[in-house]
């Protein structure tokens, strides 16, 4: 399913017809209309490849490059890009954190907090991001799936990508489903489930459905989808496997997924978000957007 939402961004469920669309584990966000976004997010990729500029690293002065880096290529052609990348491009590709690499991962949060000003149109909740505040992980080629699982939601995307790798995810769902009182003999033979019994208010035993835990594969990220973003629930199971399709070298670092916590807003915030949204309004009847 396809949601078109005002912001210009849009949402992709990969939810079966079982799971509540009010409430999902997981939502993907395409931003590639959102030109700035898409921007920043594209040279952050670009940045997190590149040699740094020469010159002693620390984080305060890799921040600032990285913005300049971003501005630098605003304006380029594919081409120019292109022929950069070749003769600027890191031999590393193995080192996850570095001083330039970590004020790269400090830049997501831009991304983070741009999507999460229009989770409310996409999500359920008033939930934002607030910066800065990101982690990430890293998926290696023959390191085995990895699971994660967070205690509150989060929006999370790759921050690196090797070319021609494919991650796989997988959520697990769980049916919720209603306690059932058993027959004459005492048990729900309309249940396939595992069951557990429990005691009502008046000490009688019932049977209480466990419901049935399925993993379901519900997309990917690759070179296809560079403008994608996911919300997962809190709670959720997330299994992420790296897939590199047996036509590319399989050793090393094969990603590095970033992902930011969502909070729910303050006043303060619902304020500032209502005021931007009121100037946006107001510029697009104006013609400015």
């Amino acid at each position: 399913m396809v949601t078109i939402i005002p912001s210009n961004f849009y949402t992709l469920d990969g939810t079966d017809s079982h799971a509540d669309p009010s409430n999902p584990l997981f939502r993907k966000i395409n931003f590639q209309h959102q030109a700035d976004v898409r921007l920043v997010s594209t040279e952050l990729r670009r940045a997190w490849t590149a040699l740094p500029p020469p010159g002693n690293r620390d984080p305060k002065s890799d921040i600032s490059a990285v913005q300049d880096f971003i501005r630098a290529n605003r304006d380029k052609a594919p081409e120019e890009l292109a022929a950069i990348a070749i003769t600027s491009s890191n031999p590393d590709t193995q080192s996850i954190h570095t001083s330039w690499r970590d004020a790269v991962y400090d830049q997501w949060n831009n991304v983070l907090y741009d999507v999460g000003k229009f989770l409310p149109e996409i999500c359920p909740g008033d939930l934002c991001h607030r910066p800065p505040d990101c982690e990430l992980f890293a998926l290696e080629f023959h390191g085995g799936d990895v699971v994660r699982r967070w205690d509150q939601d989060v929006l999370l995307i790759p921050a690196f990508l090797k070319p021609g790798v494919s991650i796989r995810v997988k959520i697990s769902q769980q049916r919720q489903q209603d306690k059932a009182v058993p027959d004459e003999s005492g048990s729900d033979p309309a249940s396939s489930a595992p069951a557990s019994l429990d005691c009502d208010s008046a000490g009688n035993l019932s049977t209480r459905r466990e419901g049935v835990l399925r993993d379901v594969e519900v997309g990917v990220f690759d070179a296809s989808n560079p403008c994608e973003i996911w919300y997962i629930k809190q709670g959720t199971s997330v299994c992420f496997h790296v897939d590199n399709g047996g036509e590319i070298e399989g050793k090393g670092l094969a990603a590095v997924i970033i992902y930011g916590p969502l909070y729910e807003m303050n006043d303060d915030e619902r304020e500032s978000r209502e005021i931007e949204s009121s100037r946006v309004s107001a510029m697009k009847m104006a013609g400015l957007m």
